[in-house]
């Protein structure tokens, strides 16, 4: 065998090492730092480790279970789905199998019901947060968009039914189990205030609507294992430096959680991450005493 060290792959996702008797096979595998084949195999669900792949730590219980409970809603369409009716009337006008999933995938990521609208959801979610004026305002008077690349303007506010008269129960029931196991601010928000929405908006909820407030509530926060050590390990620097890269590929902002000293909060501001919240603005406070303390101040948090 020759004598030279043996190669370690690593990037900001991934690590290996390979087999000593053959450079070409791995020996050990690392994603975000877990081991896949001797601990995540064993531990970790499917959610899970798609969780992980796009930020690199592993979710909290809550977020396991929000995700994991969203991903059954939205894998269970039937031929009302708009993608499956797309596949079906592509069938039945006589297209290859081939050309009816590419139909599916084509509605399925567009503008009504798909990841596109998803997307343009979650944009109304970061310009709004949970102010009801803002969400009234902003249903009034949309933002005007001009056509991106294939993709065409917005005919109706997103994450909401145009065709619909009443919200279905299936979306009704899938909002209340999410606020129910994870009670983070914008599901709960959107459950308190779903109706009122629906009337500003002139129809209902939809699984796009119940979608972008999950993902919005978790996906865009830099987890607080990250900035801990941001002065000195190197690899959070690039964790965080991928997911701020990734925010605004999206044109979405990102929040860093556990920011506690002002040299954390400059490395973050040279990174690109847009706001923070932890112990450097303020330990946890009761609600009037928040508002008292921070509702006149321009820091965003």
């Amino acid at each position: 065998m020759p004598s030279e060290p043996l190669e370690t792959i690593t990037s900001k996702i991934w690590s290996e090492t390979p087999q000593p008797d053959n450079p070409f096979a791995a020996a050990e595998c690392y994603c975000g730092g877990y081991n896949v084949y001797g601990d995540l195999i064993k531990n970790a669900s499917f959610i899970d480790y798609l969780f992980l792949l796009f930020k690199l730590t592993a979710p909290k219980p809550h977020q396991s279970a929000i995700l994991s409970s969203l991903a059954v809603a939205l894998a269970n369409p039937g031929p009302r789905d708009h993608s499956v009716r797309a596949a079906m009337n592509a069938g039945v006008g006589g297209s290859t199998h081939p050309a009816a999933l590419i139909a599916a995938i084509s509605v399925g990521s567009g503008n009504l019901g798909g990841a596109r609208e998803v997307f343009h959801c979650m944009e109304y979610w970061q310009h709004c947060q949970i102010d009801l004026s803002s969400w009234l305002q902003v249903i009034k008077e949309p933002p005007q968009e001009g056509r991106m690349d294939v993709w065409s303007p917005m005919e109706h506010t997103p994450g909401f039914d145009p065709h619909g008269v009443t919200c279905p129960k299936p979306v009704q029931q899938t909002l209340a189990h999410l606020f129910e196991v994870g009670q983070t601010p914008c599901l709960t928000w959107l459950q308190a205030n779903r109706e009122q929405l629906e009337r500003a908006v002139g129809y209902p909820l939809a699984f796009s609507g119940v979608a972008a407030a999950a993902f919005y509530d978790d996906l865009l926060k830099i987890d607080r294992s990250f900035i801990r050590d941001i002065e000195s390990d190197p690899s959070d620097v690039a964790i965080v430096t991928g997911i701020v890269a990734l925010a605004k590929s999206l044109t979405l902002k990102t929040v860093a959680e556990g920011v506690e000293t002002e040299s954390q909060r400059a490395i973050l501001q040279r990174l690109g991450c847009d706001n923070f919240q932890g112990y450097l603005v303020s330990k946890p406070l009761p609600a009037d005493l928040f508002a008292d303390t921070f509702l006149n101040r321009e820091k965003v948090i």
